[in-house]
């Protein structure tokens, strides 16, 4: 289901994307530089800022940026939009980062501007994908799942599947069991098959319990 459940996810950003300020003629792909450097920027504002502030000096700065890359992979694994991203944002809220940092002596003051370090990279990141015509691979699924999710004013733009049939469902992700009941909420009917006992994209992301997952989705048992 991979490939194809991204490929279906490509021609859905490009019917509903430019809504949404997507070009119709984007490429599929991530600049790891250049997101790189703008995580090393974000950091290094809030350390210089810290370091003035409170006459310290953060020598932990590296293990900072590792760790704002692994608030942004758990983001994206939860199947945020990132490229949506507001200031405030209640996901980068609801994150329980504070076990990670602990062991750190800049945890408190850091800690307290992580909001601000991830608005500011989503911000920019935001700008450099839209003048690149670029979506990142690994915003594809969420980004269609956003676009298709029931709304008003969206229910007409999409003719959707009649039937959509998911084999070895064992080992699909959150993210696309989200956009395929996005899409059953649109009137495609939904059929899958799969043996949770078989399961082995764990590592990419499966949810593993994938059965269990669509279950409480559909408020059944």
């Amino acid at each position: 289901m991979h490939s194809e459940i991204h490929a279906f996810a490509t021609k859905l950003i490009q019917v509903l994307g430019p809504r949404e300020g997507f070009a119709a003629d984007f490429t599929v792909g991530t600049d790891y530089e250049r997101f790189d450097e703008l995580v090393r920027e974000a950091v290094n504002n809030v350390f210089f800022s810290l370091s003035v502030e409170e006459r310290e000096q953060f020598p932990e700065i590296h293990e900072a940026h590792n760790f704002v890359n692994d608030v942004w992979e758990s983001l994206v694994r939860n199947g945020t939009n990132v490229l949506q991203l507001r200031p405030g944002s209640s996901q980068v809220a609801a994150l329980d980062w504070a076990p990670h940092l602990c062991e750190h002596n800049w945890a408190t003051s850091f800690g307290a501007r992580l909001p601000e370090i991830i608005d500011e990279i989503a911000n920019k990141f935001r700008v450099i994908c839209r003048e690149r015509k670029l979506v990142p691979t690994d915003q594809l699924l969420s980004i269609a799942a956003d676009l298709v999710r029931p709304r008003s004013g969206n229910s007409d733009e999409l003719t959707v599947p009649r039937y959509l049939f998911i084999d070895e469902f064992q080992d699909t992700d959150e993210q696309q069991i989200d956009l395929a009941l996005h899409l059953r909420q649109r009137g495609t009917r939904l059929f899958v098959v799969g043996d949770a006992k078989q399961a082995i994209y764990r590592f990419r992301g499966a949810a593993g319990d994938a059965f269990e997952l669509l279950r409480n989705k559909l408020g059944t048992s």
